[in-house]
């Protein structure tokens, strides 16, 4: 499992959840590198389970910052996995070297996830149900 936004995923404000934020392309690079299938998946219910009231730009103990949640507790939000198609990217393996190949499939899923996020949140019936 590979989560291509980092940390900054989970350190968003509330008002961004569900909007994808900065992406590496690694995990493009090695499926192409090692012809592996990628399959976007959506997980819908996580962004609203603890939000961040604020975050110190601190690197205690080698995080990345420090989180200032919302609640002392998780929210008993419901998650929800929306599995998108796995997509073969269908490039010969020296393309994992083609900083342009690389991008353009890092894009490709990017796009994927992003209609999976937008068909799970459609499907969702409320935050908490």
């Amino acid at each position: 499992t590979i989560f291509p936004e980092g940390v900054t995923g989970p350190a968003k404000r509330f008002r961004d959840r569900y909007q994808i934020q900065s992406w590496r392309v690694g995990f493009a690079e090695l499926a192409i590198r090692y012809g592996a299938t990628v399959v976007p998946v959506a997980i819908i219910g996580a962004e609203e389970s603890w939000p961040l009231l604020g975050k110190l730009g601190t690197h205690m103990f080698g995080a990345p910052y420090l989180p200032i949640p919302a609640s002392p507790f998780p929210l008993p939000a419901r998650l929800h996995l929306h599995y998108g198609a796995p997509i073969e990217l269908g490039y010969p393996p020296a393309a994992a070297d083609d900083p342009d190949a690389v991008t353009e499939a890092a894009a490709t899923v990017r796009g994927a996830l992003e209609d999976e996020l937008a068909v799970a949140l459609a499907f969702r019936t409320g935050v908490f149900r």
